[in-house]
């Protein structure tokens, strides 16, 4: 039986629902009413499932949990929780901290200011972030630091650490290794494994350090925790810190022969890693990166709640809002425009949001550019550019939210084939853009089939919707 005929038996059961009125409210005889129940039919269709809701009178939350069942039976349990994940990570890319960062620079504990040429056990959290902090704290003030990490990147008190030094470091260099799950497809406990692994490291890519991710398959490393003596390790140029997966028990060492080893052993590991994540440094490179993208066979998938105004930009947009002072300006402007020309002719869905339209159409900023770079529109070209994004007779393949995934302020835009993903984050402490490039499969695919099964039928706008939006917007 289904998840969905599961629970709508539930709710018939609790509701004393008489099954003969039941049905023919739902267009139904008696006899089909039952095999739905029992899970002996198709998944019926969601106006059904409106009718039946309807019918019990459920209430919100039990009428949620009804469409949850749903679309877990039509799409299956893993395909449902990957893109339920993939969603939230659009609407909650920041990492939260939960270590008492104050309390380490208050009250380091005095053992770890006189550790030379020793080693020294450690036990329970607090002693592990004391000994964290003094070990990345030195290492990211020196000019050539080098900090190497073989931790999942789920424990917050590292990660809270590398921030807190992170807007002082000097450009330290950090290779961190990750373990990701060898079966991407599936969900473990619901949730995407690798996916999380992508939305801790996200943020570390804000400081300033040379953020370098890599990552090795193994199985989901949840589960082989509790297996490995000591299977974290962090090194810097001076110290080694290994820790238990808990991150209760370890030691810290200023031993060189000891060090020496755990260096050995790091590249011996990273020498059968690949590169996660790489940072996208110019617009060449994003051209480049872009480039491969669009060469794939397959749809390209485009997701930001800001529209992608690629597709519709002309020479004149350019000449007219690059700024004048640019460095090398007609050369960008034939660049952009030869760009523009590929984005035209490749097959790409986008999909952006109705408030998205709205926002440009307040604030003339166009979101794939830097901010530097030009002079907000002006609204007559404003509205020019959307109607040409939706209206005219170009053949683009647009889908318009009717509510805004995520949050405007800290936007992650995606633009991924089934080979290669961009992703481009929105820091707002800085008020900067990170571009970076993804080629890992699993996390490819996740995001790929999660804009490709979006459903249509009652996220996004229909054509009336969209003219009676705009038509009341540019009246006011």
């Amino acid at each position: 039986m289904n998840e969905f005929a599961k629970l709508l038996s539930a709710f018939v059961k609790e509701k004393g629902v008489k099954i003969q009125p039941f049905a023919r409210y739902c267009g139904y005889d008696r006899a089909n009413m039952y095999k739905i129940l029992k899970g002996q039919r198709n998944l019926p269709g969601r106006e059904i499932v409106e009718k039946a809701a309807k019918y019990m009178h459920l209430l919100p939350s039990e009428e949620e949990k009804l469409w949850e069942a749903y679309e877990i039976s039509a799409q299956g349990s893993d395909n449902y929780y990957r893109r339920k994940e993939v969603q939230k990570f659009f609407t909650e890319p920041i990492l939260s901290s939960n270590v008492n960062i104050t309390a380490l620079t208050e009250g380091e504990p005095a053992k770890f200011c006189v550790l030379n040429n020793e080693s020294i056990p450690l036990r329970g959290g607090y002693e592990i972030d004391a000994a964290l902090f003094r070990l990345i704290g030195e290492e990211s003030r020196n000019k050539d630091g080098h900090l190497r990490l073989m931790i999942q990147p789920e424990s917050n008190s590292l990660s809270s650490i590398l921030s807190v030094h992170g807007n002082y470091a000097c450009n330290t260099r950090i290779d961190h290794i990750v373990c990701l799950s060898s079966n991407p497809e599936n969900v473990y406990r619901k949730k995407n494994y690798n996916l999380d692994c992508l939305r801790c490291v996200l943020p570390l890519y804000n400081y300033n350090y040379d953020y370098n991710t890599w990552y090795y398959y193994s199985k989901i490393p949840v589960q082989e925790k509790k297996f490995g003596l000591f299977p974290y390790m962090v090194l810097s140029s001076k110290y080694a810190c290994v820790l238990t997966a808990d991150m209760q028990k370890g030691y810290i060492t200023a031993k060189p022969e000891i060090l020496r080893i755990f260096e050995e052993i790091f590249e011996e590991c990273l020498e059968e890693s690949k590169p996660m994540i790489r940072r996208i440094t110019d617009l060449d490179e994003q051209f480049e990166v872009t480039g491969k993208i669009l060469k794939n066979k397959d749809q390209v998938q485009s997701f930001q709640m800001t529209p992608c105004l690629t597709p519709v930009l002309t020479e004149q947009i350019y000449e007219k809002y690059l700024k004048k002072e640019l460095p090398g300006r007609e050369k960008l402007i034939q660049t952009l425009c030869t760009y523009g020309e590929e984005i035209k002719r490749s097959d790409i869905q986008y999909v952006t949001s109705l408030e998205g339209i709205k926002r440009f159409l307040k604030t003339g900023i166009i979101s794939e550019w830097p901010p530097e770079l030009y002079d907000p529109l002006e609204m007559d070209d404003r509205i020019q550019l959307i109607k040409d994004l939706i209206f005219s007779d170009n053949g683009i393949n647009i889908r318009i939210l009717k509510k805004t995934v995520g949050n405007f302020d800290a936007e992650i835009y995606l633009c991924v084939s089934r080979e290669y993903g961009i992703l481009k984050f929105i820091v707002p402490e800085k008020q900067m853009q990170l571009h970076l490039m993804l080629e890992e499969t699993g996390l490819l695919f996740s995001f790929f089939d999660f804009c490709e099964n979006l459903s249509t039928e009652q996220i996004f706008s229909s054509s009336e919707e969209i003219e009676s939006f705009l038509k009341d917007l540019l009246t006011k």
